[in-house]
């Protein structure tokens, strides 16, 4: 019998207000066990057995299943937490290759201003020294780039 077919039979043989059982619906009925009823209860027994031992099963898996759950929450903290840790690692190591980078760009505009304080003082020594022509200038800038004595 089928755990449906033990319940109708239980629930045929168990009825309220003590009248008497109702056989021609049972399913255990026509079975050549004359103590049906006996028969019955030690299914239904069985049922209850099976159903509890399938409850705790389920119980244990649901514990494994929340413990599974919290471990994966904490994980996941764990990953986030480094996330967390290295994005900030980087993003201050990205402030720090940009305020280099600023610091160097600052040193090259204050070079090429020295550069062109120096070139215009090489013009001025050699103005002093005599007159300079336009067309002495190309000259006058090669030699200044070469390093030629200019002092």
């Amino acid at each position: 019998m089928t755990d449906n077919d033990v319940i109708k039979a239980f629930e045929c043989c168990e009825k309220e207000n003590g009248t008497s059982p109702n056989c021609d619906e049972c399913p255990a009925s026509g079975s050549a066990d004359s103590n049906c009823f006996s028969t019955v209860r030690k299914k239904v027994l069985e049922i209850v057995k099976r159903q509890k031992a399938d409850n705790e099963a389920l119980q244990n898996e649901n514990k494994q299943l929340q413990s599974d759950v919290l471990l994966a929450n904490q994980n996941y903290e764990h990953i986030k937490d480094m996330w967390e840790a290295e994005r900030t690692r980087l993003s201050e190591k990205i402030k720090e290759y940009i305020d280099k980078h600023n610091r160097l760009i600052g040193r090259e505009a204050a070079l090429h201003d020295e550069a062109v304080e120096d070139f215009a003082h090489f013009l001025i020594d050699k103005a002093e020294n005599g007159a300079i022509q336009i067309c002495d200038l190309p000259d006058l800038v090669l030699e200044w780039k070469g390093g030629a004595d200019n002092d």
